[in-house]
């Protein structure tokens, strides 16, 4: 059984089947409109997206696509991508990332960790799937836990650290963000290493994982959050993407942001904040904001 959210709908996934268990409480997605021509987002278009996903992608089945190059997202800005990058150019030395049927890993390959983000949206919960565990340890991947397969991206940092990484790129989901965020700057401290630390899937964080993120975070994508928008985004030192942006909060998201840019193919708009006040920056937004 796995478990995941969707615009904020909470979906189970067991034994191949889908069950829609909530509404999405996010109505409308500028993703969801660009990658399968819906962007008013109902249960049906949920399922719709997990389906796509599975046949097209294998996941949640023994078929996982588990190698990705760039040119095959849809986006140009996300987590897997700018991990995947931060690899190859050697900004980071390993990401601690989630993959369904497998839970926190640990990869040094850019196609790897490309190839398990590009489509995979807020696992909470996931069972092992011995094919996909199997070949990830055939590119060795290491795994926190291939017995249980729990998500701790914490403990994913910690394993990544006893194995010798000093450079470590992670993601962490917004829910997660207070907790998750103070075991790893401990963990930074303590054995001097710097972490990279991204924050996904924040739609509907509270104040306090808002706080921790500010705090503690490098980049974090906005999604549909009225929180991470207003309190975090006028702080930011950058910002990429219009009507789903990610904040830069520190240097060190800085230098992950410009690595990213330069190896992209497409062309790139940088604007400085006094132009930006100029027009409008959220363009085709989601909806509503949570």
């Amino acid at each position: 059984m796995h478990i995941m959210e969707v615009a904020r709908s909470r979906v189970i996934i067991k034994d191949g089947k889908i069950n829609i268990e909530s509404e999405p409480k996010v109505r409308y997605c500028p993703i969801h409109e660009k990658v399968r021509k819906r962007g008013v987002i109902t249960k049906e278009s949920v399922e719709d997206s997990i389906e796509w996903r599975m046949e097209l992608w294998g996941l949640f089945t023994p078929e996982r696509k588990i190698k990705v190059s760039p040119e095959e997202t849809a986006v140009s800005f996300g987590a897997s991508e700018i991990l995947a990058t931060s690899l190859t150019n050697g900004l980071i030395d390993c990401a601690v990332i989630v993959c369904e049927g497998v839970g926190t890993v640990i990869t040094t390959k850019s196609d790897v960790c490309q190839g398990i983000g590009a489509v995979l949206s807020c696992i909470i919960k996931t069972s092992p799937i011995d094919s996909i565990i199997n070949r990830l340890k055939d590119e060795g991947v290491l795994i926190l836990d291939e017995i249980n397969t729990p998500i701790d991206q914490a403990k994913g940092v910690k394993l990544a650290i006893d194995e010798g990484f000093s450079k470590i790129g992670v993601t962490i989901r917004g829910p997660d963000a207070a907790s998750v965020l103070s075991e790893i700057v401990k963990l930074e401290k303590k054995h001097g290493v710097d972490v990279y630390k991204l924050i996904v899937s924040t739609t509907g964080v509270k104040d306090e994982e808002v706080r921790a993120i500010e705090q503690a975070g490098d980049i974090v994508w906005s999604c549909a959050s009225k929180l991470v928008r207003g309190l975090i985004g006028p702080k930011a030192l950058a910002q990429v993407g219009v009507s789903l942006p990610a904040y830069v909060l520190t240097e060190k998201g800085k230098d992950m942001i410009s690595n990213h840019i330069r190896q992209l193919k497409s062309k790139v708009f940088v604007l400085s904040e006094r132009q930006a006040d100029n027009l409008d920056l959220n363009i085709d937004p989601p909806q509503p904001f949570i």
